[in-house]
């Protein structure tokens, strides 16, 4: 209730979108999570935490080489994210397992 009060007041916060998308992420809502996720980055193309989200949603829904797009880029933005960093090694580990299975 307070992200979406917060978006009445100013729509396009990058903030409150992103964190509204991370509560929409964890009930399962992916849809509607990405379309606040793209909106945060379309207001605030920097925001590096509002990429690294995006990572997570994308490899929560199996987008891998997606998330890994978006976690490159949170890291180009923000270099020391832990949080970024740990899902890059997420996703490139789900990358060489799936290769490994491949052959």
């Amino acid at each position: 209730e307070c992200y979406m009060a917060a978006l009445n007041i100013r729509p396009n916060f990058p903030q409150s979108l992103n964190n509204l998308a991370v509560v929409l992420t964890s009930q399962g809502k992916a849809g509607e999570a990405l379309a606040l996720l793209q909106a945060a980055i379309t207001a605030s193309p920097g925001y590096a935490e509002a990429h690294n989200n995006l990572g997570v949603l994308q490899r929560d829904v199996g987008a891998i080489s997606d998330a890994l797009s978006s976690y490159e880029r949170a890291l180009s933005l923000a270099p020391d994210s832990r949080n970024a960093g740990a899902g890059l090694a997420g996703v490139l580990s789900v990358g060489s397992r799936e290769r490994v299975r491949g052959h």
